[in-house]
């Protein structure tokens, strides 16, 4: 019996690998893929970009995004920017993707993540989402 494809969607914690790059095919501004996680879908305003390039992928798939530096946040949302992403260090910014894990997200992780969102409510940053 098979099981089935971990998928991305709403209420799971996905964990990332992440590779920045002047091009699509260098990861050239990251020595090595930096681990990300986060719980997809938990936005007020509904799903951050990044999320809806995600959405419905699996396990094991990779994907290369071409970012505008100077707008990572409106791309994050409410997610926090990934430490690798530095706004206007490049003029052309790429990120590889790749997806390690899919599971369904604790229930006491998401009333955490949304009380801290509730909390903070300002342009901080932080990924809470109140800007």
């Amino acid at each position: 019996m098979q099981i089935p494809a971990q998928i991305v969607g709403p209420l799971q914690q996905v964990q990332l690998f992440l590779e920045a790059g002047t091009t699509s095919d260098a990861m050239d501004l990251t020595p090595q893929p930096m681990a990300y996680g986060f719980i997809f879908g938990l936005g007020a305003d509904g799903l951050a970009p990044f999320e809806r390039a995600l959405i419905d992928r699996r396990v094991g798939e990779q994907i290369t995004l071409r970012l505008d530096p100077r707008v990572l946040q409106t791309t994050f949302e409410h997610l926090p920017l990934p430490g690798v992403l530095l706004p206007g260090q490049a003029a052309d910014l790429f990120m590889r993707v790749t997806i390690t894990a899919v599971a369904p997200a604790d229930q006491r992780e998401v009333i955490r993540q949304l009380a801290r969102r509730s909390a903070c409510g300002g342009d901080c940053g932080c990924g809470c989402g109140g800007h």
